[in-house]
């Protein structure tokens, strides 16, 4: 069990924490899969710790507020005949619900991540979602990642809404995983280095994995984050109540697919979880994490389509992975 943090002050609207300096990543790699085998040999886990602090009022339900698209009307005159799945991802599209508080523990762990390279830190070129995992470490989509870009430079802010910052932002340092830049696939994430401890301030959640399916399937999960499409990625987004209806092995990792069909740009990274304490409303734990959609057709039939969470025994490895080679001071 690590060691509780130090907590620092509650940041407010009128006392904001300052923007950091920018600062480029210095080390990104593909992880060593035999290392992580050896952890997973020696823990004997299937799980890491989440952390509240003090100052937080952890919350179950937040305020949610409804948002739809004022293209919702159109789209729905203009597409009369649309049905089933592809009825079911537009309305995710144009209909959505918003967390409008997201400065309450867990959700305040959940923020979005800005990427970018040629040392320019004025023009992102993409943003994607993630959430903390660990005091100094964030969990997200590999292929949010830059691999391989010059001057690259990531930077992370929790509960960012609107353009508040509330508990301040964090540049990353260094990031490990498998190297994944298009595929839908059970080995989409990456661990991140915060420079800035960012966990101290506002928590973080745990991670779980099983060897049993069932326990995917069985249990109703969230997924958060700033799509792209609703409202320019501005403010987090919420699907409540993910069935799992299909876990696939993807080596190491798993496949957790579901049919609520809510995927979309800059999703990607947002992590699939739950409360996994014995009362329902503690210990939020990270199962997955967004990694795209994905069609399986037989000639010129969809026989079937899904989003795709990426989870699994690996994820929770690199996660101890980060915990061992990265301590927090």
């Amino acid at each position: 069990m690590p060691e509780p943090p130090e907590i620092f002050r509650r940041p407010s609207r009128d006392d904001p924490p300052r923007p950091p300096e920018p600062r480029l990543g210095l080390k990104q790699d593909d992880i060593d899969k035999a290392e992580l085998n050896r952890i997973a040999e020696q823990a004997a886990v299937t799980a890491t710790e989440s952390f509240k602090p003090a100052t937080l009022q952890g919350v179950k339900d937040p305020a949610i507020e409804k948002w739809t698209s004022p293209l919702a009307d159109l789209s729905r005159q203009n597409l009369p005949n649309i049905s089933g799945k592809s009825e079911k991802r537009l309305r995710s599209v144009v209909e959505r619900d918003i967390v409008s508080d997201p400065n309450q523990y867990p959700w305040c762990t959940i923020g979005k991540v800005f990427v970018g390279w040629n040392s320019n830190f004025a023009s992102p070129i993409w943003t994607g979602s993630g959430c903390l995992i660990g005091k100094n470490i964030i969990l997200t989509a590999s292929h949010v990642a830059p691999w391989g870009k010059p001057g690259w430079w990531m930077r992370f802010v929790p509960a960012y809404d609107e353009g508040v910052e509330r508990f301040g932002s964090s540049y990353i340092s260094e990031f490990r995983g498998v190297k994944n830049t298009n595929n839908v696939e059970g080995l989409d994430y990456v661990v991140c280095l915060l420079y800035d401890p960012l966990g101290g301030t506002c928590g973080w959640m745990g991670s779980q994995w099983w060897g049993n399916d069932s326990e995917y399937e069985r249990r109703r999960w969230i997924s958060v984050g700033y799509p792209g499409n609703s409202l320019n990625a501005q403010v987090p987004m919420v699907e409540k109540n993910i069935a799992v209806n299909d876990v696939d092995n993807d080596q190491d990792g798993k496949k957790l697919e579901t049919n609520n069909l809510f995927s979309s740009p800059g999703w990607s990274g947002g992590p699939m979880w739950n409360f996994l304490g014995a009362d329902s409303a503690s210990d939020p734990r990270v199962v997955g994490v967004m990694s795209g959609w994905e069609k399986e057709s037989f000639l010129w039939w969809t026989i079937e389509e899904d989003d795709v969470s990426a989870g699994g025994a690996y994820m929770t490895n690199l996660v101890i992975w980060a915990e061992r080679n990265w301590p927090s001071s």
